[in-house]
């Protein structure tokens, strides 16, 4: 198994696929992950060689030397990043909606599965053509990528909801460019609903695709044109592309009326090589849908039946061991990170009275943001919290939403 640690580029690809040819295994490893949990991945791969950039040559030799004593350290948290091994079987059963005349410019990097799934579908049917944005820096700009669909003479467009929103609120003249593309799909998580109305109305073909490493493309949001009831769908409400026999949906009126959750069933061939998390050996994904309108076999995605946060740039956050780590703080009573549908996280904190009345505010809030940088030094990039990100509630009259259980809402 080798390790590559790279930002998303041609290079990215071309070495992807030597490595492939030569028949090694790889690891992808995102360059947005903490050098603890890089150590724990490579450690539970039994990764022996790291391909990296040059510009990752420090975070290689930290890894080095971190990597004896951390693996006994964070082996078998469930609070970190995890493999997912997936066969070539993965990508050989995907079918291509693009078509042969197409151009196609993907922006997810390929290190995400969005990404390298768009781009080794695009090899395995070949026909269309396939384009790396022209960028600057790790992370596309807007500017960045309306210049490449000019350059590209792009007819499709892989995106993200965050680059999505953003053309829609600080580059309204350049929607004429997204309405002018055949289509607009974005997936990692959910555009703002009114964000993608607006975008329609201006005559952008959006889609919406749904999936994860560990399931793969599960479901897309092109309407049946033979439906009888078309015209009730929402834009975004999304059909199932696996069968029926292959999955199944679970009630959980427990957390809304109607609300469904999703199970892959063991076997399934877009299910990637891993373990159930069911008695059975099914695969809880652990989202939640509701069918609408009801009996149309279109559903909208409602969000996460645990903490997970899901940011409008694809990224995931675990809340739960950011929120352990600053809650060791002295000075808090709660705290909670929020962020689902944004880009960044912000975080909610409330003071404990009796600890901080004898105490000089000037140390309460040192003390304080030590312990939230402390929290980000073992966070992904995207889930770090900036200072200017922090917001903490006033002594008096402001208290975080709690259930009966005292747990916060």
């Amino acid at each position: 198994v080798i390790g590559y640690l790279s930002q998303s580029g041609p290079e990215y690809l071309y070495n992807v696929m030597a490595l492939w040819k030569l028949g090694f295994i790889i690891l992808f490893l995102s360059p947005r992950n903490s050098n603890s949990n890089l150590v724990r991945l490579l450690q539970e791969a039994k990764s022996h060689i790291l391909i990296y950039d040059p510009q990752f040559l420090k975070i290689s030799k930290d890894v080095q030397n971190e990597i004896n004593y951390q693996y006994s350290e964070n082996s078998g948290s469930t609070s970190f990043p995890k493999l997912v091994p997936v066969s070539s079987r993965y990508f050989l059963i995907m079918s291509s909606i693009d078509k042969s005349d197409d151009i196609i410019l993907s922006i997810p990097p390929l290190f995400h599965i969005f990404g390298s799934i768009i781009a080794l579908r695009t090899i395995l049917h070949p026909g269309s053509v396939y384009v790396f944005p022209i960028v600057s820096g790790p992370i596309p700009l807007v500017n960045e990528v309306l210049n490449s669909l000019n350059q590209s003479k792009a007819s499709i467009l892989y995106t993200l909801p965050s680059i999505l929103e953003q053309i829609h609120k600080n580059y309204q003249d350049e929607i004429k460019t997204l309405s002018n593309l055949r289509s607009v799909y974005y997936g990692g998580a959910a555009l703002l609903p009114n964000v993608g109305e607006q975008l329609i109305q201006f005559g952008v073909k959006i889609q919406n695709t749904y999936g994860s490493s560990e399931i793969g493309t599960a479901m897309n949001s092109l309407k049946d044109s033979s439906s009888s009831n078309i015209s009730n769908i929402p834009w975004n409400a999304m059909r199932f592309l696996i069968p029926e026999s292959d999955m199944r949906l679970i009630e959980r009126n427990d957390i809304l009326d109607g609300a469904k959750e999703l199970i892959i069933k063991k076997g399934t061939s877009t299910l990637a090589n891993i373990n159930g998390n069911t008695e059975n050996g099914d695969y809880r994904v652990g989202d939640l849908f509701i069918e609408t309108p009801k009996g149309s076999g279109y559903y909208l995605l409602l969000g996460r039946v645990d903490d997970t946060i899901v940011h409008t740039t694809g990224e995931k956050t675990n809340p739960v061991p950011i929120e352990n780590t600053i809650l060791l703080n002295q000075f808090i009573k709660h705290v909670v990170v929020i962020g689902h549908n944004r880009p960044l996280n912000c975080l909610l904190i409330e003071l404990d009275f009796e600890s901080i009345r004898k105490t000089p505010f000037f140390e309460i809030t040192k003390s304080i943001f030590d312990s939230i940088h402390h929290a980000n030094n073992d966070c992904p990039s995207h889930s770090r919290i900036f200072d200017e990100m922090v917001y903490i509630l006033p002594f008096e009259g402001k208290l975080l939403s709690r259930t009966l259980k005292n747990n916060i809402q």
